[in-house]
Order: C-alpha cells, then sequence, then structure tokens
C-alpha cells in the first residue's frame, strides 16, 4: 500500500472512480453516448481542483493546472476502464425493449408476407384449375 500513496494513485483512483459512477448516471439518463467521455473529462478536471483544494493525501499535484490535467486524465480513464471491461467481457451495449420490439416486428412482417405469398399460391392454383377445365 505504500508504493500506491508514494505515486499519489490513491487519489487518482479516487477520482476515476467518481468519474466511473458519474458516466453510469449520466448513461442511464438517455443522454448521448457521445458526450459521456466530454463529462467524465470535465467532472474530472472539476475532482482534481476539488482534492488539490481540499487536500487530498498525497494528490499528486500542487497547482491548479496539474490538478485540472491530473482530474481530466483521471475522469477519461474512468472510460477507458469501462471500454477495457465491455471488450474484455464482451458486453454488448443495447437497448433490449428495443431489440426484442425490432424482432416483434419482424416476425409480424414475415406472417404477413407468408399470407401474402399463400394468397397468390391459391390464385395461382385456382388460375391453373381454370385453364385445365
Amino acid at each position: 500500500m505504500e508504493t500506491i500513496n508514494i505515486l499519489g494513485i490513491a487519489g487518482v483512483a479516487a477520482i476515476v472512480i467518481i468519474c466511473f459512477m458519474i458516466g453510469l448516471i449520466v448513461k442511464a439518463t438517455g443522454i448521448n453516448n457521445k458526450w459521456i467521455p466530454v463529462i467524465c473529462g470535465v467532472a474530472g478536471g472539476v475532482c482534481g481542483v476539488l482534492a488539490m483544494i481540499g487536500g487530498m493525501p498525497d494528490f499528486p499535484a500542487n497547482d491548479y493546472f496539474t490538478a485540472v490535467a491530473v482530474g481530466i486524465v483521471s475522469g477519461l480513464g474512468s472510460v477507458g476502464c469501462h471500454q477495457i471491461y465491455k471488450q474484455l467481457t464482451g458486453y454488448v451495449d443495447n437497448n433490449a425493449s428495443s431489440i426484442m420490439a425490432e424482432l416483434e416486428e419482424l416476425r409480424a412482417k414475415k406472417i404477413s408476407l407468408e399470407a401474402m405469398l399463400e394468397a397468390q399460391q391459391n390464385e395461382a392454383e385456382m388460375y391453373e384449375r381454370e385453364e385445365v377445365e
């Protein structure tokens, strides 16, 4: 644990976790996912400044510029951690209800097409019978 404190990683890890949770909250609100890295980066920058001002032990910044930079990198790191998780686990981020609705729509179209095909086949059979007679 000494190594973590010497490198200031504990403070950075806290910002990563906070920004990760902010990203999950933003995702749950329905805001377009393309904005999550921006929001996490800004939140990380704010957290970095607050960590420096609040005197977070072993925080690796002594000035505002570095605190903002460390915070932004930490916020963006939370997005990267989520992407690594998704890639390693094969997690697919889809809206299951919209997929199910689309599947039902396709099934309904299939049934409709099958009914049309059957009607055309019946009509063709009737036409063939009339020609034979």
